[in-house]
């Protein structure tokens, strides 16, 4: 036992980090705005998400329609619970779905529990298109 005592600490021993201020090389840019994010790239044929969300606290959704926004052009993909073949997650218990609506094998998936919870993705060529689509999205 006193033999591993001795190697734990001169593990630590050796660990500069710890208990030290440590100087960031790239601070300096992160904070004024220098430094590029990933999200400040954009590539030749970037497609572009956003998400359709539930505008109640708690419902049951009977239909989604995705006719406008599937035939907006520029939308290369609209998709529902019907389309996640695995549509749950949880830390714990895999029991909340990624996407709230019918057609999802997930028992509840139809149930939106909260204000904002996810009821399908648009993907399309530009940001500006996927919002519009997004929108378009019909939930009753």
């Amino acid at each position: 036992m006193l033999s591993r005592i001795v190697i734990v600490a001169e593990e630590k021993s050796r660990n500069i980090a710890i208990g030290q201020n440590m100087h960031r090389i790239d601070a300096h840019g992160k904070v004024t705005g220098a430094t590029p994010y990933p999200g400040d790239f954009e590539m030749d044929g970037q497609l572009w998400m956003k998400i359709r969300f539930s505008d109640r606290a708690h419902a049951r959704v009977l239909r989604i329609d995705t006719s406008k926004a599937t035939a907006l052009p520029g939308v290369h993909g609209v998709f529902t619970a019907a389309d996640v073949p695995v549509n749950e997650y949880g830390l714990v218990n895999k029991d909340q779905p990624v996407l709230c609506g019918p057609g999802s094998p997930m028992p509840g998936a139809d149930v939106v529990r909260c204000y904002m919870d996810m009821v399908a993705l648009v993907v399309a060529e530009s940001e500006a298109i996927a919002a519009q689509a997004a929108r378009l999205i019909e939930v009753e």
